[in-house]
């Protein structure tokens, strides 16, 4: 009974902290809106618009199915991860750089995704999703009243997928070896990144003024390969080797704890895709696409493993 009640607060805890998520990045898109909404230019998307549109459908989609087969506990977890890791975590993070440049198309994409996350949310959170809807700008009676979401089908948008995936990983990876290297995040920093792809590349080139707000750079720059001697914090994003130059020399020992770490939870992550992998039921039962989405994901985790490895070698002779 003591777990079950230790349990039970802990989700309660869990459920306020989303409700609270919920609230805050509210407040920041109603703050940022005019008394009417803008419209939506495709001309003027950016990629993190056109990510969040084609998230947006797909998770719709997605919900609408779980919806139709009566699996409730899936559609909520799958509205759940959405908010909160995806629109909040990055959408409106990206979404303040279009806004500092005056993109009323951004602010459009904002005040449309809060509209519709609210009605796929309403049917598992209807008090606070009511309250919220009616301070957007031309809500009508009641979001109870209102239509339910469909997937849009022309939002769909693979290749900025793609993209927006290389992008979170290198802002990811930047703020991880700053954290692990206690770099404040007011100390502005120069980032190195090794080319890989030539698409790739071209994807991560074109999103550098984002990349450089989001991970605090003073600078972003690309090469051929990342140089010696200048005592890199390295890390692997994606396809990309990446090395930050510490405005202080780095502390080796703290540098070599924090591969360590990241190599381990690579590792932890590929024993876990191979025996899914291995499981001869799941190969055979699940959607061709997710074996498929699980063997890509394994080989880019061993390649990160690899890479991770090699830095730490690197280490080793250094005091």
């Amino acid at each position: 009974p003591g777990m079950d009640l230790a349990l039970s607060e802990e989700r309660m805890a869990g459920y306020q902290a989303f409700a609270n998520k919920i609230w805050n990045a509210s407040r920041f898109v109603l703050m940022n809106l005019k008394s009417e909404r803008p419209g939506i230019k495709d001309a003027e998307l950016t990629l993190a618009d056109r990510w969040i549109r084609s998230r947006l459908a797909a998770v719709t989609a997605d919900l609408e199915a779980s919806l139709a087969q009566y699996k409730f506990y899936e559609a909520a977890d799958l509205i759940y991860h959405f908010i909160w890791h995806e629109f909040c975590d990055w959408h409106i993070e990206f979404a303040k750089v279009g806004l500092r440049e005056g993109s009323t198309t951004t602010e459009a994409v904002l005040a449309d995704g809060l509209d519709r996350i609210l009605r796929l949310l309403h049917p598992f959170m209807p008090f606070i999703t009511e309250e919220i809807w009616q301070h957007l700008p031309g809500a009508g009676k009641s979001i109870a009243v209102a239509p339910f979401p469909f997937p849009e089908p022309g939002w769909r948008d693979e290749a900025a997928e793609k993209a927006m995936a290389l992008v979170q990983a290198v802002i990811t990876e930047t703020r991880t070896i700053r954290a692990g290297n206690r770099i404040a995040p007011k100390d502005k920093v120069r980032l190195i990144v090794k080319r890989a792809g030539r698409e790739e590349t071209a994807a991560l080139e074109a999103q550098a003024a984002s990349v450089k707000t989001l991970a605090g750079l003073e600078n972003l720059e690309f090469a051929a390969a990342l140089p010696e001697g200048e005592g890199l914090l390295k890390g692997v994003a994606g396809p990309f080797e990446i090395g930050i130059v510490p405005g202080q020399p780095a502390d080796i020992g703290q540098e070599r704890d924090r591969l360590r770490r990241d190599l381990a939870k690579a590792g932890a992550e590929v024993e876990k895709i191979e025996r899914k992998l291995g499981n001869a039921d799941f190969v055979a039962k699940a959607p061709a696409a997710v074996v498929a989405e699980n063997r890509a994901r394994l080989a880019q985790l061993q390649a990160r493993r690899e890479k991770l490895g090699q830095n730490l070698a690197g280490l080793a002779d250094l005091p």
